[in-house]
């Protein structure tokens, strides 16, 4: 295990916003310990002298140039949203002060 607890649990629901029921959090902290020690698996990994990754075929995935466009009509958009107000799409707060 690589010493994650349930107050680690807490705070990453809280960062993420989720709630974890409490028949959950033994295999949540399980999966995430196992995920954690495969990120610290991957870290051992002696990588000194190993090349960067670079595409086979450069420039095969050329990027689209950016270019204006009409904006998206107004209605339409917050119609599909969660909360308007004003014309505006309302969000959640997530950056607390």
């Amino acid at each position: 295990m690589t010493g994650l607890d349930v107050d680690d649990l807490e705070a990453l629901a809280r960062l993420a916003r989720l709630t974890v029921a409490e028949e959950d959090r033994a295999t949540l902290l399980r999966q995430l310990g196992e995920i954690v020690g495969y990120l610290d698996a991957l870290a051992a990994v002696e990588v000194d002298g190993v090349a960067p990754w670079e595409p086979s075929a450069p420039g095969a995935a050329p990027l689209r140039e950016d270019l204006a466009a009409e904006a998206l009509p107004v209605e339409p958009v917050l119609a599909g949203a969660p909360a308007a107000a004003d014309g505006l799409v309302l969000v959640p707060r997530f950056v607390e002060s």
